[in-house]
């Protein structure tokens, strides 16, 4: 069975529980408020393109892995209604003649 995908601010808060920072320091170091990294850390605040870019920076790995973790649970969290939304969307190939 796969695993459920965590929110990014998860792997924010481990990241700096393993390395003995606190938010307030990564929200120095990466340019943000204490709040924006508070928020991100309890998942009150989706990563935007500009998070994952300073993340990427500051820990490692670049932008695009963090937007993975973003989208891959964003995606989870649509669980059924993502089966709903593709069901009723009508591919191309029925509106393109053959």
């Amino acid at each position: 069975m796969a695993k459920k995908p965590l929110h990014p601010g998860f792997f924010v808060a481990d990241y700096l529980d393993e390395y003995g920072l606190r938010p307030a320091d990564l929200a120095g170091a990466i340019g943000v408020s204490r709040s924006v990294v508070s928020d991100l850390i309890h998942g009150r605040r989706a990563l935007s393109t500009e998070m994952a870019v300073r993340l990427g920076a500051f820990f490692g790995g670049g932008a695009r892995l963090w937007l993975a973790i973003q989208q891959d649970y964003e995606l989870d969290k649509l669980g059924t209604r993502k089966q709903q939304i593709e069901k009723a969307v009508r591919p191309v190939a029925e509106l393109v003649p053959a």
